[in-house]
């Protein structure tokens, strides 16, 4: 008898065991219910582990575009720097960017690609960088045909600036014409200029020459270029506009040539007059000094470059030497220095040195000075009158002058000849003291010059003190300060000497 399955109740009836009693054919009917679960599961767990196997193709995926995209950034910055490099390159140093380029794009894929075994990977990052560099090379290509263009464009430029400066400093016209010929023809010839480009460069090429060659001419001889237009040989260069202007030019330069010529010739005639004028006045100083000295004679002044007449002219020289022996023949007292006449002189030439001429002063050479104070006076004038004093010294020694005429004139010095012969002395005195001290200010000298002296008489107690010039002049003397005229005298304030 077979035997009855059984299955065990979770929720027992209570009172009863677990264990229940089945019927066979619903026990049949649950075992095929648990095959059914059984195959379902299995076809859920399949499905599972295929889910599983698309997500990570996925992810696989997205690694590889990231990595793709990661190093393609990095190719991009490296071919935008080698890029910018290439762009610096002008001139015939761009030459041979293609094949650097070349040399860039297998460095790039060598060193992006290597390590790589994803073939998937290594597949996109190799397409990236040859695309890429597609790009790349277009640009390498465009630059390179720039810079010969540049090239080509510079090689004539040289040979027209060689050529137009020859032209200008007067070579042949026809042989530069001839020269940039050939050099445009050779460019032609070798594909590195176009046909329209060379008819182009050689027709501004020519004008180009016939100008510089023109310009020249005209520069260097106005009328020469003038001639040069009147034959005809620019008219196949230039336009005739061009040429009238250069004709223009050329007759206003002759023009302003001829007028320079004059106004230079007339200033070197006015040089010459000056110059001869310069000397003349110098020889006449000269003659001045000699004549003093008695060392002119008639030899000297009738070889000199002086005018045959004339205030210094070769005979007013000669009567002077004329004169002069008259007064040495006729000896006298003539011949003495008036102290009042030279110190009258002397006040006279600080003033205003202009105010009395050389001549002046030679004149009176026997007349009340002796030839040493002529020339003593005539050398103070020069002096003066070339600026050799200080302004400010010379101002302080006119003020001093002026204050002594001014003394004179309120009878300071006493009255009537005498008070003229002390006023003689007063500036004799200052004469010789200002010579001797050059870095001492006259107003101090004038200060002690007119200091009251004390009375000494008895019966002088009420007058009021009052300046006795004479007697400090005297005093000066006696101690030095006033140097005599024939030395300086050190002073001797203890009397000892």
């Amino acid at each position: 008898m077979p035997k009855i399955p059984t299955y065990e109740r979770k929720l027992s009836i209570p009172g009863e065991t677990g264990q229940t009693l089945i019927d066979p054919g619903k026990a049949s009917m649950v075992e095929n219910a648990n095959a059914n679960l059984g195959r379902q599961v299995g076809k859920e767990a399949e499905g599972i582990t295929n889910i599983i196997q698309i997500h990570k193709e996925k992810l696989r995926q997205q690694d590889i575009a990231n990595k793709a995209l990661t190093i393609s950034a990095q190719y991009n910055e490296d071919q935008r720097i080698f890029k910018q490099s290439e762009d610096q390159n002008t001139g015939e140093t761009a030459y041979g960017n293609m094949e650097r380029g070349t040399k860039f794009r297998e460095d790039s894929l060598s060193k992006y690609t290597k390590g790589i075994t994803d073939p998937e990977l290594k597949m996109k990052i190799e397409g990236h960088i040859r695309a890429k560099s597609e790009s790349l090379f277009d640009h390498l290509a465009t630059h390179q045909a720039t810079q010969r263009q540049e090239v080509t464009k510079q090689a004539i430029v040289g040979i027209k600036t060689g050529l137009l400066k020859d032209v200008y400093e007067g070579e042949d016209i026809e042989d530069a014409v001839e020269e940039l010929r050939n050099a445009v023809k050779n460019q032609y010839q070798t594909g590195a200029r176009g046909e329209l480009s060379s008819v182009d460069e050689i027709t501004k090429g020519e004008a180009a020459i016939a100008e510089a060659h023109l310009d020249g001419l005209i520069n260097r001889s106005p009328s020469a270029g003038i001639e040069a237009i009147k034959s005809g040989k620019y008219k196949q260069y230039l336009p005739q506009k061009k040429i009238e202007e250069y004709d223009k030019k050329a007759k206003d330069l002759q023009k302003a040539l001829i007028q320079d010529a004059k106004t230079v010739k007339k200033e070197a005639e006015q040089a010459e007059k000056d110059k001869l004028k310069t000397d003349r006045e110098a020889t006449g100083n000269e003659f001045v000094s000699r004549l003093v000295s008695g060392k002119l004679t008639r030899a000297d002044i009738l070889k000199s470059n002086l005018e045959p007449t004339g205030e210094n002219g070769k005979q007013y020289w000669l009567n002077q030497i004329e004169a002069m022996e008259k007064k040495i023949s006729g000896g006298g007292e003539g011949f003495k220095t008036d102290k009042a006449l030279d110190g009258k002189l002397f006040a006279r030439i600080v003033k205003d040195p202009e105010s009395i001429t050389e001549g002046q002063i030679v004149d009176y050479i026997g007349k009340g000075l002796s030839r040493s104070s002529a020339d003593s006076l005539i050398t103070e004038r020069r002096q003066r009158l070339k600026g050799d004093k200080d302004p400010a010294r010379d101002a302080a020694e006119k003020a001093v002058i002026e204050n002594l005429k001014r003394d004179r004139r309120a009878g300071v010095f006493g009255e009537d000849k005498s008070g003229d012969l002390e006023y003689a002395k007063q500036i004799d005195s200052f004469r010789r003291w200002s010579k001797a001290h050059p870095d001492d200010d006259p107003s101090d000298y004038y200060e002690k010059l007119i200091e009251p002296v004390k009375r000494s008489f008895v019966f002088d107690f009420l007058a009021k003190d009052k300046p006795d010039p004479k007697a400090k002049r005297e005093a000066m003397e006696k101690a030095g300060e006033i140097p005599g005229r024939k030395g300086s005298k050190k002073p001797d304030p203890l009397g000892i000497r």
